[in-house]
C-alpha cells in the first residue's frame, strides 16, 4: 500500500511539473503574441492562476516525502537529536491539523460549488468553479497522509530496538 501511495504522489508531482512547464510556455507565447501581433490569448492568465493553485496542492505531499519543506535549520541544528525530533513531531502535528481543516472545509466548499453549478464568469465562463476548488481537499488529503506516515516513521524509529549492526541511533523521548 505504501508503494502505491508513493507512486500516486510521484504522479501528482509530475502533473505539477507539467503544469509548471505549461505556465512557462503559455506565458512566453502570450507575451510573444502580444508583442509581435498585438493579439492576446484570453484564457492564458486564468489558466495560469488556477495552475498555481494546482501546482501547490499537487506537489505538497511529494515535497514532504522528500523532506523539502522550509525549516529553521540554523536554529534547530543547535539542539540535540531528541529536541530536534520533538520539534519535527510538533511541526508535523500542526501540519496534520491544518491539512485536516483544509480537507474538511475544502470538501464542503467544493461540494457546495458542485450543487450550485457555479462558474467563474470573470475568467473563463465555461469552467465550473468546483474544478478549481477540488484540488484543495484532494491535495490536502495526500499531504495529510504523508504527514501521518512521517509521524509514524519518526515514532517507530524512536521505539525500535537498537540493532548492533544498524547505522541509526535510538532516541529516547
Amino acid at each position: 500500500m505504501s508503494a502505491l501511495f508513493d507512486r500516486i504522489i510521484n504522479l501528482l508531482a509530475w502533473i505539477a511539473g507539467a503544469l509548471l512547464l505549461f505556465e512557462v510556455v503559455s506565458i512566453t507565447l502570450e507575451v510573444m503574441m502580444r508583442y509581435f501581433f498585438g493579439v492576446s490569448i484570453s484564457w492564458v492568465i486564468a489558466l495560469n492562476e488556477w495552475s498555481l493553485l494546482y501546482i501547490a496542492f499537487l506537489g505538497a505531499a511529494w515535497l514532504q516525502r522528500q523532506d523539502g519543506h522550509v525549516r529553521l535549520d540554523i536554529l534547530i541544528i543547535r539542539f540535540g537529536r531528541r529536541t530536534r525530533l520533538q520539534f519535527d513531531l510538533f511541526a508535523q502535528l500542526i501540519g496534520v491539523l491544518v491539512c485536516a481543516v483544509l480537507v474538511w472545509f475544502g470538501s464542503r466548499v467544493t461540494w457546495e460549488k458542485i450543487l450550485t453549478n457555479e462558474y467563474d464568469y470573470f475568467k473563463v465562463e465555461d469552467v465550473p468553479i468546483y474544478i478549481i476548488f477540488m484540488i484543495i481537499p484532494i491535495g490536502s488529503l495526500f499531504f495529510l497522509i504523508q504527514l501521518l506516515r512521517d509521524i509514524y516513521a519518526s515514532l517507530r524509529s524512536v521505539s525500535a530496538p537498537q540493532d548492533p549492526g544498524a547505522k541509526t541511533t535510538q532516541i529516547d523521548l
